[in-house]
């Protein structure tokens, strides 16, 4: 761990391993530092990139690292797969509520938002041939609160082997996207996004 305001003090300790892909988001808390990410077991999902089997086996997972005391806590937060996980761009680097994730758990396969203090879960199912991409928020204005807006993800059709943009509105999520802009051709699964208003 390196503090950006002082490089130089470095904090170095061990813990037991494992992998992620992505980050949700990180904020300091009394000294350390929490953490959203989908964590893995190994590096096995590396594998996986070029074959025909692309679900995720990730765990949304909540870390706090204290460099004080030299630790890592680990603590899923939710049993089924995912990936992509997000928060609204207006909290990155603070304390946030929702992270907003692909899933491709065997209850729920879709569009998830989890709420990271009440454990619930939202869920905006897609078809079996379908698999989104990261969800990314658009905010309905500067002031909304946190996770009210519109998300993106670009999902993929395997019956037509092509992609579209799905368009949610947080309010009516689990309803199902409120438009989809259609391409004629697929797009990348590991296409990353971002909203700039």
């Amino acid at each position: 761990m390196v503090p950006i305001d002082a490089p130089e003090r470095v904090t170095r300790f061990t813990v037991d391993p494992f992998f992620q892909w992505h980050f949700a988001n990180a904020f300091e808390d009394r000294g350390a530092i929490t953490l959203d990410l989908v964590r893995y077991d190994d590096l096995s999902s590396f594998d996986r990139l070029g074959g025909k089997e692309v679900r995720s086996v990730g765990l949304l997972t909540r870390m706090r690292l204290d460099p004080a005391a030299k630790t890592l806590e680990a603590e899923p937060r939710w049993d089924q797969h995912c990936e992509f996980p997000r928060v609204d761009p207006r909290v990155e680097g603070s304390a946030h509520r929702h992270v907003w994730l692909s899933s491709d758990g065997e209850r729920a396969s879709g569009i998830a938002c989890m709420d990271m203090e009440t454990g619930n879960v939202r869920l905006a199912a897609i078809e079996a041939h379908q698999r989104p991409s990261e969800p990314v928020l658009a905010p309905r204005s500067a002031d909304a609160p946190e996770g009210d807006g519109w998300v993106l993800s670009l999902v993929y059709d395997g019956r037509l082997d092509a992609s579209h943009l799905a368009v949610y509105d947080t309010r009516t999520f689990e309803d199902g996207p409120v438009a989809c802009a259609h391409f004629d051709h697929h797009v990348p699964m590991t296409f990353h996004g971002t909203w700039i208003a």
